[in-house]
């Protein structure tokens, strides 16, 4: 759980794809629209770890199909998620 926090908080650093996912999320019904406003209205720091809390309750209720991190240090640093639904998918990617 804290690698997958620590995944997205530095993901989210690095491509600032949060609000691309929250879109994503929003666009296939994931989340409802007060739902976005309150996520997006949450301080900065809190983020990832209300992310991962709401993939890992999708995933549960099975809403969403896959959420699969990626993330190799050697040779390079690499990272990527892959979020599966049931009519779409998304990829984002660091470094590759």
């Amino acid at each position: 759980m804290k690698n997958k926090i620590k995944f997205l908080q530095l993901i989210f650093k690095r491509t600032s794809c949060q609000y691309e996912m929250l879109d994503f999320l929003r666009t296939h019904r994931l989340i409802t629209e007060d739902e976005l406003i309150a996520i997006r209205n949450q301080e900065p720091a809190t983020l990832p770890e209300t992310v991962y809390e709401l993939l890992e309750q999708r995933l549960t209720k099975e809403r969403l199909q896959l959420v699969h991190y990626e993330w190799v240090l050697l040779p390079s640093e690499r990272m990527k998620l892959n979020i599966v639904a049931d009519t779409a998918s998304i990829d984002f990617t660091f470094g590759v």
